[in-house]
Parts: C-alpha cells; sequence; structure tokens
C-alpha cells in the first residue's frame, strides 16, 4: 500500500518537473514543443488542425504526438500545398473546407503578402494597421461545416487534441460544437490581444469564456507589444 502510494507520489512529481520545464522551455523560446503536448495525451490520439495552411504545424504534430491529424484549410490554393506538403504522411488527413458555426457557404477573407496565413472567416480590423504588408483584396466563397456535422460526415466520434489558427473564428467554431468538444482534452490555439479582426474576443475575455467551457490556460506565449500570441488550453473539468 505504501509502495503504491510513494510510486504515485513520484509520477505526480515528475510530471510537475516536466511541466515546469515546458513551460520554461516555451517561453524561451516563444512557442510550445509540440513533444511536451504527450503529457496531456493519450496514446494513438486524434488530433485536428484548422487552419493548417500549407502542413509544417501538421507534420510536426504526427511526428511527434502520432495518432491520425484531420488537416483543415479553406483556401483552395494553399489547401494545394497542403496536400503537397503531407502526401507521403498517411496519418494526415486534409478537408478543403471552413469550419464555423453554420453549415454552408460563407465569405472568406484572402490574405496576401503572407501566402494566405492571416485568411479569415472574420473580416480584418486592427490587422490592417497593425500589419499594412498584408493584404484582404480578395474574397472567396468557402464551404463552411460545424464540427459536429465534419465529424458525423467523416466518422470521427473524438477529437483529444486541436492545434487552432482560425484568426479570430475559433469561438464561433468551439461554441457551436456540443458533441465533439466535450471529447476534447487539450486546444493550442492562437489568441488577439487586440481587436485584430471583426468582433473578435480579445485574450481577457477569451480566456474567462475558455473557463466556462471548462478549459484553463496552462501555458501562455504573449510576447510584448505584439497583436497575437499563443495559449495552450488544458480541461479541467
Amino acid at each position: 500500500m505504501s509502495l503504491k502510494w510513494n510510486l504515485k507520489k513520484l509520477q505526480v512529481k515528475l510530471k510537475n518537473f516536466v511541466h515546469r520545464f515546458s513551460e520554461v522551455e516555451a517561453r524561451k523560446f516563444q512557442y510550445t514543443p509540440k513533444e511536451y503536448l504527450k503529457l496531456y495525451l493519450p496514446s494513438n490520439p486524434v488530433l485536428l488542425d484548422c487552419g493548417a495552411h500549407d502542413g509544417f504545424d501538421s507534420l510536426e504534430l504526427v511526428k511527434a504526438l502520432g495518432g491520425t491529424l484531420h488537416a483543415v484549410e479553406a483556401v483552395p490554393e494553399v489547401y494545394e500545398k497542403l496536400v503537397k506538403n503531407t502526401r507521403g504522411e498517411p496519418r494526415i488527413k486534409c478537408y478543403n473546407l471552413a469550419l464555423g458555426n453554420s453549415n454552408g457557404k460563407i465569405n472568406f477573407y484572402v490574405s496576401g503578402g503572407n501566402a494566405g496565413a492571416s485568411s479569415s472567416i472574420l473580416a480584418p480590423k486592427d490587422h490592417l494597421a497593425d500589419h499594412p504588408d498584408i493584404t484582404f483584396e480578395q474574397r472567396i466563397e468557402a464551404d463552411c461545416l460545424t464540427l459536429d456535422t465534419w465529424a458525423e460526415k467523416n466518422k470521427v466520434n473524438r477529437i483529444d487534441f486541436m492545434w487552432l489558427d482560425m484568426q479570430g473564428a475559433e469561438k464561433m467554431m468551439l461554441e457551436a460544437s456540443k458533441k465533439i468538444l466535450p471529447t476534447v482534452k487539450v486546444i493550442h490555439c492562437e489568441v488577439s490581444m487586440k481587436e485584430t479582426y471583426d468582433s473578435v474576443l480579445t485574450y481577457p475575455d477569451f480566456k474567462k469564456w475558455m473557463k466556462t467551457i471548462g478549459f484553463r490556460p496552462e501555458i501562455e506565449i504573449l510576447p510584448d507589444g505584439y497583436d497575437m500570441g499563443d495559449v495552450l488550453f488544458v480541461r479541467y473539468a
């Protein structure tokens, strides 16, 4: 009995030590190393990369975590790069659509000057002044599904981890999910420090909202003077 208790206590101490180390590394390098996400995930996890862009993060995630990854990208030209770059990785499945709070066609604002990396369901706002080299001259009509509808169509019954780079549209997508969101254990999310896009929640309010759906911020990467940051949220309830 005592041996089991001591072993459990040692495991807790080890996990706490690794987490403290991972947080130090994250702050040092201004990002959360993907291998540290193993602390919070089961073996063979189901992963979602929404706003997958050219697949760089998707490839790093499956390399670090294993499992199956669903990569979602709405802009057709960028989606082609995603498919090309991940073609040799059978654990990655690609989808040319947006995830949001409705099913059907939506207007999608496509950014120029950074290979579409700032494209969003939301219209740009402070982003225009903060990044004058990035334009939003193109709008496309994109297919959009809610997370639950997408999951049902593709026979996905759970998502363990989400890597979200949706340029302010994260809350719209999460709020509309009643079936899949309760299965999610960890969310890595880009956050806005100011109103980068129209109607976006800035981080203080977004953090409060995330708490209402059962997630606490575990690692916050919020560089001084930047309009955006990244936060790792972990389910606590």
